[in-house]
């Protein structure tokens, strides 16, 4: 039934049709690049020699690297580190049981980012990045102004997306 709505509102919109279309397009892009870089982040030496490093300076602050990875099988943690590096995490929410180590490690492993064995990868996961979210300011640009149509077409009263709601108005 929702493909049916779909299908009919892209009928009278193609122009939202087109920019979904490039989003996801996009979105695949950055999913395969990001499969790449993952896959040559394990193997490459910087990546574990990072990983060793920030394991020594966590076990020097006190942090159990057996308590950080919770249920996290060791063979799985450079997986899951490796994962962190790909979406250039930061900071992490205190209740993850890694956002101590976290905390310390990332200067650390993120460098990696940056290391010649991997630039040419993250370059690009950076560019195709960009692009979906280009691609995503451009679906919603294109959405408000179908909201827009609508709230002057049929005197609706305007309702913000979902991205502009804020989270304690609901």
């Amino acid at each position: 039934m929702y493909r049916d709505n779909l299908e009919a509102f892209l009928l009278w919109y193609p122009n939202v049709g087109e920019a979904i279309r490039a989003h996801d397009a996009a979105l695949h892009r950055l999913a395969a690049v990001c499969n790449i870089a993952f896959r040559r982040l394990l193997e490459v030496g910087d990546f574990t020699a990072a990983v060793i490093e920030a394991d020594a300076m966590a076990t020097q602050k006190g942090i159990s690297i057996e308590q950080t990875r919770g249920a996290v099988p060791a063979e799985e943690w450079p997986r899951l580190l490796a994962e962190y590096v790909i979406n250039n995490v930061r900071t992490l929410p205190e209740h993850y049981t890694t956002a101590t180590y976290w905390r310390h490690a990332a200067p650390i492993i993120l460098r990696v980012r940056d290391a010649a064995s991997l630039r040419q990868e993250f370059d690009k996961l950076d560019r195709i990045g960009e692009e979906v979210l280009q691609a995503a300011e451009n679906a919603e640009k294109t959405l408000v102004a179908v909201r827009l149509d609508y709230t002057r077409r049929f005197g609706l009263p305007p309702v913000p997306l979902a991205s502009h709601t804020d989270p304690g108005e609901m």
